[in-house]
């Protein structure tokens, strides 16, 4: 499987909510998501915020011993996007993991492993509104994706 083992946010003591925006936790959600440290320092906001992303991964975490596409080819440079893609064995259920690096735009990225004759619920998560494609555009067209420099992005995507 393409998941990273091992990886874990780690909050040195004292250190509250510094240094740790969704692409820290993305980055480890693609493995074994942990917190170690002092998460205790973590404000109240943080702390929700860190359980909602917690949420998405035990949602997602089935998927990560399944099929795996590297999407993109793997980075070169600090610009190059990476973007990953789990789906379970039958189609109907992926994550679509997506790190932009330091150049920002927009990019179809085009899925594998869908059903062409299905329509999927793709949602950003963990606050975008689901909305219905057809597995033949995923898988053709692709998926426009836009991001910020430095910006990762989750896509759930499940067959309706």
């Amino acid at each position: 499987p393409g998941n990273y083992c091992n990886s874990s946010v780690a909050v040195g003591w004292q250190k509250g909510d510094a240094g740790f925006d969704n692409t820290a936790v993305l980055s480890r959600m693609v493995g074994k998501l942990a917190f170690d440290g002092d998460i205790a320092s973590w404000s109240a906001r943080m702390t929700r915020r860190m359980a909602a992303w917690a949420a998405e991964f035990k949602a997602a975490r089935h998927l990560m011993v399944q099929d795996f596409h590297q999407l993109r080819p793997q980075p070169q440079t600090a610009e190059d996007w990476d973007v990953l893609q789990f789906i379970d064995y039958a189609g109907k259920d992926a994550a679509l993991f997506v790190f932009a690096g330091s150049a920002a735009g927009r990019q179809r990225i085009a899925l594998k492993g869908l059903h062409p004759d299905r329509t999927y619920s793709v949602s950003r998560r963990p606050k975008g509104k689901p909305r219905s494609v057809a597995g033949a555009d995923l898988l053709g067209k692709g998926l426009a994706v836009s991001m910020e420099p430095g910006e990762a992005g989750l896509w759930r995507l499940h067959a309706v």
